[in-house]
């Protein structure tokens, strides 16, 4: 344990609870140079690291019989880009005119005397520059939304057909016993 490639020194893995409860935890460690690098260098460590396991599991051989397992890991992909474009979607509107908004508001800037308190606040104005960047997320996260449902669609049936056939080898067996 005391030597310096000690680089995969992988624990058992672990079931996280919450939010990623399908999802095992594992942890290993690298050299001290390797993981004062990524840390300099890398913004999300942990996100790098997927995306390279992604990258691995896509050489090997079986992982092109296994359909399912393929389809899991694309949807996992897609589901977490979907979430990276979306946070940049609100950043760019938090920290742009929505933070105008608030400001002129803290300032008492804008005034609505004649707004019944039961109405909802109305958007506050969105820059252009702002709207065509919030308008390309937007088409770029339907067009990842698209994909994501043909592939569920065909992982539920692939799901379904396991599912069916399963109860039919259980049905069958239980048949021969009688």
């Amino acid at each position: 344990m005391t030597s310096s490639s000690a680089s995969k020194l992988v624990r058992r893995p672990i079931l996280t609870r919450g939010r990623g409860s399908r999802a095992k935890k594992v942890s290993f460690r690298l050299p001290v140079g390797v993981a004062v690098l990524l840390s300099e260098h890398i913004p999300n460590i942990s996100l790098f690291l997927r995306t390279l396991v992604y990258d691995a599991l896509e050489k090997l051989p079986v992982y092109l019989e296994m359909e399912e397992f393929r389809l899991e890991l694309e949807v996992t992909r897609l589901a977490e880009e979907l979430e990276k474009v979306h946070r940049w979607q609100k950043l760019v509107l938090k920290h742009g005119s929505y933070a105008e908004a608030y400001l002129q508001k803290l300032k008492g800037g804008i005034v609505r005397d004649r707004k019944l308190h039961f109405l909802p606040e109305p958007p506050p104005f969105v820059k252009p520059e702002e709207l065509v960047t919030v308008s390309d997320i937007v088409k770029y996260r339907e067009a990842l939304a698209k994909r994501l449902v043909q592939l569920l669609d065909r992982l539920m049936e692939l799901k379904l057909s396991r599912s069916r056939d399963t109860r039919l080898h259980a049905d069958a067996t239980t048949t021969k016993e009688e």
